[in-house]
């Protein structure tokens, strides 16, 4: 590092920070600024619903729950789901507390709400979370074409969590963001507010108001969920879609290329991509990255 020049230095440090493979780093730095990452009104919001919804008494299942989660925030997230019209429709979420999952929210019971794309709430049913704090929802093929809204609730702390499911046509366009690349510019060593990329806002909402679905696709563990999506929303991103990888990866650039995979799998067509040139993978799918530049895609 002190043989390269100074200004070298910002650039290479960043991309150690968001994209390095020293897990070790990267489980400091959770533990280090565990409380710091996300925002204020972000955090308050986990105990103060904002919906009218009949929820039972606050209770854990388990009576040691209490003292385990104890003084940890919690950290439940949840993919966004993107289906075509017809498809079964399945949720998957984790309950955990503490930097770095430090206690999974073992055999509790949290309520499943559903808000249908200018409908009213309703709750699904009630679900006990696995030994590993992980929820799988079936939600079937009742919710019509649109974007719909989920909220899952812990019966113990009422702290939730909120996902998106998008049901769409088949033949529904569709423009993908890699987060990490396209709309980042920020050389902050320290990754907290990343600077937004110039006319990233913009190009998105351009998108956006034009009647495209928007994707946000990162190789981030989804542990970095709520940090992400309160990033987004303090600059203003139009709503989209979140896929993240499930877990720590080896191949992050592999995941993000199983991702757009699936998709155009299911016949969603791809507009326009967004993101970083050294993406090689994408190439397979008629699909190239390159820096702040729109591409086409081959399959329209």
């Amino acid at each position: 590092m002190m043989a390269l020049p100074s200004s070298a230095l910002p650039n290479i440090l960043h991309a150690s920070y968001w994209e390095s493979f020293d897990t070790s780093a990267f489980l400091l730095r959770e533990f280090v600024r565990s409380e710091e990452t996300v925002p204020a009104t972000l955090s308050s919001s986990l105990t103060h619903l904002p919906l009218k919804m009949d929820l039972p008494p606050l209770k854990w299942k388990r009576r040691r729950t209490r003292f385990k989660v104890a003084n940890l925030s919690p950290n439940h997230r949840a993919n966004d789901v993107l289906v075509t019209a017809g498809s079964e429709v399945t949720v998957a979420a984790k309950f955990c507390y503490g930097p770095m999952d430090l206690a999974a929210l073992t055999r509790e019971q949290v309520s499943v709400f559903v808000c249908r794309q200018g409908g009213d709430w309703y709750e699904v049913g009630v679900y006990d979370t696995d030994s590993h704090g992980r929820l799988v929802v079936s939600l079937g093929k009742s919710l019509p074409c649109g974007i719909h809204s989920i909220k899952m609730v812990v019966h113990g702390d009422r702290s939730y969590l909120d996902s998106l499911v998008a049901i769409v046509p088949s033949t529904t366009h569709c423009v993908v963001f890699s987060v990490d690349g396209s709309l980042t510019a920020s050389v902050s060593v320290t990754g907290r507010d990343p600077r937004v990329r110039p006319s990233a806002v913009d190009v998105v909402r351009y998108w956006y108001e034009q009647g495209y679905v928007i994707l946000y696709l990162t190789a981030r563990p989804d542990m970095q969920q709520r940090v992400v999506s309160a990033w987004l929303a303090q600059h203003c991103f139009p709503h989209g879609l979140l896929l993240f990888n499930p877990s720590f990866s080896t191949d992050p650039l592999k995941q993000k290329s199983l991702h757009l995979k699936h998709i155009i799998d299911m016949g969603i067509r791809i507009q326009a991509a967004y993101g970083s040139s050294k993406v090689l993978q994408f190439n397979k799918f008629e699909l190239t990255f390159v820096g702040w530049v729109q591409i086409e895609s081959k399959h329209i």
